[in-house]
């Protein structure tokens, strides 16, 4: 399965470190205003369910792989938006 060949750790609610701040960083890019101090806490999960319901993910609040890659996906295509705009 293609999720094995990486090394990805679940986020959720009390994870921290880099990747939650770069998750924080990425939603706010797609245009959430959640404090970057890359501490998952409430407000993170809150914009991880409504973002995982809108894109038709498991709603949860775990930032699995899937949520992970679709969080990217969209950050590249709106900052590629932006950039032509």
């Amino acid at each position: 399965m293609e999720e094995q060949a990486y090394d990805f750790e679940n986020l959720s609610l009390g994870s921290e470190g880099m990747m939650v701040l770069i998750l924080q960083r990425n939603l706010n890019y797609l245009g959430n205003n959640l404090i970057e101090d890359g501490l998952f806490g409430e407000e993170t999960y809150n914009v991880v369910v409504q973002f995982q319901m809108k894109h038709k993910l498991i709603a949860n609040g775990i930032v699995d792989y899937k949520t992970m890659i679709k969080v990217d996906l969209e950050f590249e295509k709106y900052s590629k938006k932006r950039k032509i705009s």
